[in-house]
């Protein structure tokens, strides 16, 4: 993960790169002539997405909104799920929230300002915790599938 330059979402842009490679019909883990540079950093990592090929997919849709509006559109998403979780468990149980949202408030910070799909994640992962308490075992296994 990577804030890039001006404070933007680094994560987001290469979400946006691969999913504009797809609609291009561009190898999504491969950068061909034409397409969005993205930041490689090897010997760690090699390929312009180091994400599942569902994330490309996920941003073909995105990638259609001119400009990086597509980005700031996922950004808000992220700010929103990962504000939303830490709201519903500082509501539900402050006395265990507080602290590990104290202890992880870098990292959060972090994955929010970068737009990474961790912010997505944690939503799902509140949806699955709920929908199985509830007994829809059936529709959180969906959710978990999806994530």
């Amino acid at each position: 993960m990577q804030l890039v330059e001006g404070g933007k979402p680094g994560d987001a842009f290469t979400y946006l790169a691969a999913g504009q490679r797809l609609n291009a019909g561009h190898l999504l883990y491969a950068l061909s002539p034409g397409d969005n540079p993205v930041l490689l950093n090897p010997p760690y990592w090699t390929v312009p997405l180091l994400s599942p090929p569902l994330m490309g997919a996920i941003w073909r849709p995105l990638a259609l909104v001119p400009g990086d509006g597509g980005v700031y559109v996922w950004w808000l998403l992220v700010i929103a799920s990962s504000s939303m979780v830490m709201g519903l468990l500082l509501a539900r149980v402050p006395l265990l929230a507080g602290p590990a949202v104290l202890v992880l408030s870098i990292p959060l910070v972090v994955q929010i300002g970068v737009a990474n799909v961790d912010g997505l994640l944690m939503s799902g992962i509140l949806a699955v915790w709920v929908l199985t308490m509830r007994g829809h075992d059936r529709v959180a296994g969906v959710v978990v599938a999806l994530m």
